[in-house]
């Protein structure tokens, strides 16, 4: 030893010269560091100024006498995804990834990599807690690749712990239409308890019974760059009590439902009754008649933006029901749908509590192409827009309640300083007005302006007001209180008051 460090030795020609080398045995016990997994650590002695690293985890204590206490770690630090740590740990076995999450959790924070290979087929007896603090990644969706086949609860959960700064990415799971669900995030929180800040980036879910990835409860958290396929009920849910979640950048094929689904609904993506979230940048395609219904679910949503998504090939493309209000969809794209565009109302009117019905939604820029139904329908809306929007081919599926472009059912479509303007309407069923607003007598001061349709406008409307239109079929104004002015018709014009039509 280099100057000895202060151990003894013994004197050349000493008889007892065992006394100074066992006084040497017992202080290596707290001068020589132990490495060993974390979980073994109880095994040694925490002698005053011992040190123990854990191999596993990369944390580093320091004994008192009674206990071993964290005072570092040796680890690698990764992105900083979870706040507060620089602790690390690459996990090559699926039954070691709860020691491992539980290890970053209680170490205040930090990132735990599952390496790449296939795990599985897994159960539910291998299913894991997430906790807060914790980024969970593996190496690439295909890359590090997990087969579960567990049939009550999903996958990766957070069992009721109300977690928050949790994340997840970089990884697949395949639930050979068995699974329950693959990643399902604040589903046991009660009412008024939320996580924070949870994230699922880059996951693949495929074929799960009873959804894909899901959040419920989580306030300011996303979904980005996921890719869901062939998953039932909800691909990708953001509802009940979610509020400033993203949907980002996502794709969802072929919805469809399996035998072990519990429900025989289809969701694309869901926000039911959320409030201030954004689905942006989507795709929801697949399926036709046995597709998403709807595509992008809005019912009891509000404050809320649908932006630059796709619907292709699929029942519904949105709807949004009881008590929705102040709810943007502007610059989508919806093709070849079975039956609606978008669909937007409340079951029954109730004057005296407008908050009760739809209001304040904007429809706004979208393209509308091939569609069975109507482009948008609804019914007890106040001071809604339907604007700028192109819609080419409708009306062609004889099983909707209508066949109009932009329609009501048994009730206005937009009520009390409604708009409808701007739009491009072309290809419509023979013999049905592309635009047919209808006529309870509460509907006032609705504005349709400058619209180009290649039939009939129609609306029975008190206080209706069009002008600009470019009709080639008939504009056709009742209700008490009408005018119209400066639209071009091929046929009739027909007001209370009709000046400068041509």
């Amino acid at each position: 030893m280099t100057d000895y460090h202060g151990y003894n030795t013994p004197s050349q020609g000493t008889t007892d010269w065992h006394v100074p080398i066992n006084e040497n045995f017992d202080r290596l016990d707290t001068d020589v560091t132990v490495w060993d997994s974390a979980g073994n650590r109880g095994a040694y002695t925490p002698k005053d100024g011992a040190h123990f690293v854990a191999e596993d985890t990369g944390a580093v204590y320091r004994g008192d006498g009674s206990s071993w206490t964290q005072i570092g770690s040796i680890a690698e630090s990764d992105t900083g995804d979870a706040p507060g740590s620089a602790y690390y740990n690459k996990v090559t076995s699926w039954g070691d990834l709860q020691g491992a999450i539980d290890a970053a959790h209680e170490a205040g924070g930090g990132t735990v990599l599952l390496a790449a290979g296939e795990y599985g087929p897994l159960g539910v007896d291998d299913q894991i807690t997430m906790k807060g603090n914790v980024t969970l990644r593996g190496e690439g969706p295909g890359v590090t690749h997990i087969v579960y086949e567990g049939g009550d609860d999903s996958l990766i959960g957070d069992r009721q712990e109300a977690d928050s700064d949790m994340v997840l990415g970089d990884l697949s799971v395949a639930g050979n239409g068995v699974a329950d669900g693959a990643i399902h995030w604040g589903y046991g929180n009660d009412d008024g308890v939320y996580n924070e800040r949870n994230y699922i980036e880059n996951v693949h879910v495929t074929q799960c019974a009873n959804g894909g990835v899901g959040f419920r409860h989580v306030h300011d958290g996303a979904f980005r760059d996921c890719v869901i396929e062939e998953c039932g009920k909800v691909s990708i849910n953001a509802a009940v009590e979610c509020k400033g979640v993203i949907i980002s950048n996502c794709v969802i094929n072929d919805c469809r439902t399996w035998p072990d689904s519990t429900d025989d609904f289809l969701h694309g993506t869901s926000v039911e009754q959320s409030s201030e979230c954004i689905v942006e940048n989507c795709v929801v395609k697949g399926g036709g008649a046995n597709g998403a219904s709807p595509a992008f679910n809005f019912n009891t949503v509000n404050n809320s933006t649908l932006t630059g998504s796709v619907a292709h090939d699929v029942n519904w493309g949105v709807e949004s029901v009881r008590d929705a209000y102040s709810n943007t969809f502007v610059g989508n794209t919806f093709t070849d749908i079975n039956e609606y565009g978008i669909y937007v109302q409340h079951y029954t009117a109730d004057s005296e509590n407008p908050d009760r019905e739809v209001l304040y939604n904007q429809v706004i820029g979208n393209n509308f192409r091939n569609l069975g139904g109507p482009a948008y329908e609804g019914a007890y809306g106040f001071s809604c827009q339907f604007m700028n929007n192109t819609i080419v081919n409708y009306g062609t599926n004889t099983n909707t309640d209508a066949q109009h472009a932009v329609c009501t059912y048994n009730s206005p479509l937009l009520h009390t300083e409604g708009k409808v303007s701007g739009n491009i309407i072309r290809g419509g069923a023979q013999d049905v007005a592309a635009i047919n607003l209808g006529s309870p007598e509460t509907v006032t001061q609705l504005h349709i302006q400058d619209n180009y349709c290649d039939d009939d406008i129609v609306a029975e409307v008190s206080g209706a007001f069009a002008t600009g239109n470019d009709v080639e079929g008939n504009l056709t104004l009742s209700g008490g209180d009408t005018a119209a002015m400066n639209n071009r018709a091929s046929g009739s014009v027909s007001a209370d008051s009709a000046q400068g039509n041509v």
